[in-house]
């Protein structure tokens, strides 16, 4: 079982780290993972919401809020 939740932790975080790994330009490599994280919060927000039966775009669009305030928050403390 530990084993599983490694390789679900490992790929879903590949998709973050891809853009480091294929730029040699940090700013652009993080703000493209940034933008990948965020479209990865949406999509999960919005089969979530499919899911839940809470309304999938709605769900999206608050879990892709929740993402920006967090980027937002991470740019005003110096990351």
């Amino acid at each position: 079982m530990a084993l599983q939740i490694f390789v679900i932790v490992v790929v879903s975080t590949f998709p973050v780290v891809l853009p480091f790994l294929l730029s040699q330009d940090v700013t652009f490599a993080k703000n493209v993972s940034r933008a990948i994280a965020l479209a990865m919060l949406f999509f999960g927000g919005l089969a979530l919401g499919r899911y839940a039966g809470y309304g999938s775009w709605r769900v999206g669009l608050i879990m892709a809020a929740l993402g920006t305030a967090l980027i937002l928050a991470i740019n005003a403390l110096g990351g």
